[in-house]
């Protein structure tokens, strides 16, 4: 586990520096760049909503799906001690 947080850490390190290095070194003004970046950080706010949504949805019908199941089984074990009683009673 530790190993795994460390390279995601060295991921993140390397991305930032080549990030840093594509915006020192673009041919674009200072004010292309500004938006571009502004334009990116956009479109990655849009694309978390989208897959939070859609996330939120997912999850939802699997608490769904799992309240159902369990709904079910709590009834055939009602319904499976309902009978060994009946039966207790019938043999006793």
């Amino acid at each position: 586990m530790a190993d795994s947080r460390k390279d995601s850490s060295w991921f993140v390190v390397g991305l930032s520096v080549g990030a840093l290095a594509a915006i020192l070194f673009s041919p674009k003004s200072g004010r292309e760049t500004r938006q571009a970046i502004a334009e990116g950080v956009s479109n990655g706010v849009k694309h978390l909503e989208v897959l939070g949504r859609d996330t939120r949805e997912r999850v939802s019908k699997l608490v769904e799906s799992g309240t159902k199941l369990l709904t079910r089984k709590k009834e055939a074990v009602g319904a499976a001690l309902h009978t060994a009683k009946v039966l207790l009673k019938k043999a006793g």
